[in-house]
């Protein structure tokens, strides 16, 4: 029996599709008529929760000092050994959210993404490099250093009315995060290879989707959609500026 044939779009067409969503995502206005299209089709989501899975808290830090001579109670709870990477995912999950504060969204996106990448860096081709890129991009945040609380000042002086508010204020964090922070980390500590670069982001898609739990299903899909192209987008251009800066500096572009 000859199988049915598969229907596709012509190549042409799906390559001027996608050349043209990429053209709206980087226009400014486009994202906010794409913002502004999301809030009318979909629901108030519900406040995002911080996720009640935390590493292992074995010396009160999460880790252990003890190398391979770990002891009984350190191998009863499944302690890791200190690293930068796992410290990090452990400070993300002691800041403070609270009720109504716009910039919840994005701590609690940004622990899901730290936790999964640490938790997950043995499968990458060079763990050692998210051990320098997390912290360098995640602690300027924790530490308030930069621009960042000008950036959460202008997410809280917006009226609590305003639609899609929250949104607003986890896309201009990211933002930032991404065009400052990750900038400055992947130009110290390299630019991943390309595998764990892909690696990460699709970690970084799943939070996304998974943060939108409160969406209805079939918009949850599109919000996805939106948030993860023009995070993907922005991503990838900041690795690009990190190739061609250690390109010129004579630096090894994957890692130190």
């Amino acid at each position: 029996m000859t199988a049915r044939p598969r229907l596709s779009w012509p190549v042409t067409a799906q390559t001027r599709i996608r050349s043209r969503a990429m053209s709206v995502l980087a226009d400014p206005r486009g994202r906010f008529v794409l913002l502004a299209l999301l809030w009318m089709l979909t629901p108030a989501p519900a406040r995002a929760q911080a996720t009640s899975t935390k590493t292992p808290c074995c010396d009160f830090q999460g880790c252990f000092q003890n190398g391979a001579a770990a002891t009984a109670f350190e191998k009863t709870h499944q302690c890791q050994l200190c690293n930068p990477c796992t410290q990090t995912v452990q400070k993300l999950q002691s800041q403070p959210l609270s009720p109504g504060d716009p910039t919840d969204g994005f701590v609690v996106n940004q622990t899901c993404i730290a936790n999964d990448a640490c938790g997950g860096k043995a499968k990458l081709q060079n763990p050692a490099w998210l051990d320098s890129v997390v912290p360098a991009s995640v602690n300027p945040f924790i530490a308030q250093n930069g621009q960042w609380k000008a950036v959460e000042k202008t997410c809280r002086d917006r009226p609590t009315w305003l639609p899609f508010r929250n949104e607003l204020c986890q896309f201009d964090m990211a933002t930032y995060h991404i065009s400052n922070d990750l900038q400055n980390a992947l130009d110290d500590d390299g630019c991943g290879t390309e595998a764990d670069w892909k690696a990460v982001g699709n970690i970084i898609s799943t939070c996304i989707l998974n943060g939108l739990s409160s969406y209805w299903p079939v918009f949850k899909q599109f919000a996805s959609f939106i948030a993860n192209a023009i995070v993907q987008n922005d991503r990838d251009s900041v690795r690009n500026k990190c190739v061609a800066y250690r390109t010129q500096h004579k630096l090894p572009i994957n890692a130190n």
